[in-house]
């Protein structure tokens, strides 16, 4: 008695029929988790960078700033929208790359090209710097918090039910604390996310 083991190719092509299926419908779901993982990546990403300057800040006793800039080069420029973002002892400005006694920096193609930051709220924000005294204080004193909106308009529109995209915010409170938050849900007890 000879048995065979194994698939039949007609066993075979259904199989590779249902998984192309499954595929195809995992593929908007997987798309929006891989667009919302972008925007919490950078705002990650801007969040510790504001944490390191507020720690630089505190630990020498001086100012430290954080900056988003054009470029992380020698050619970077302030910008409230900039993808890249410098922390420094002194203002950045033109020496990015190697001057501007620069603690850390990170390019925007390390976390990805798809998110859009802007900083908003007030004059020190709209520059694309905020600058931590020695006691971790905002500088020069705050009265308002300052934040940087991080989105992904290549997955939609943020909060609304055209759109599946979580967007996020980086908060910055006068007295130097540093929240992630979501712009589109209001802050409650039982929801502690919201902005």
């Amino acid at each position: 008695m000879n048995r065979q083991t194994g698939m039949t190719l007609i066993e075979l092509m259904i199989g590779v029929a249902i998984m192309a299926l499954l595929i195809m419908l995992a593929a908007p779901s997987l798309t929006t988790f891989i667009q919302n993982r972008q925007i919490r990546s950078t705002a990650e990403s801007i969040s510790g960078a504001l944490q390191l300057a507020r720690g630089a800040a505190m630990s020498s006793n001086s100012q430290a700033m954080f900056s988003l800039t054009s470029t992380v080069d020698d050619s970077c420029a302030l910008s409230s929208s900039g993808p890249n973002w410098v922390v420094s002892n002194g203002d950045p400005t033109g020496a990015c790359g190697s001057g501007a006694q620069v603690i850390e920096k990170q390019a925007s193609v390390e976390n990805t090209a798809n998110t859009q930051i802007a900083a908003t709220q007030n004059t020190v924000a709209q520059s694309g710097q905020i600058v931590f005294n020695g006691f971790g204080r905002v500088t020069p004193n705050q009265a308002a918090d300052i934040w940087i909106d991080v989105a992904n308009p290549a997955g939609g529109d943020c909060g609304t039910e055209s759109g599946d995209m979580r967007c996020l915010r980086v908060v910055v409170s006068p007295g130097g604390m540093i929240k992630l938050c979501d712009p589109n849900v209001a802050y409650s007890l039982t929801y502690s996310q919201g902005c």
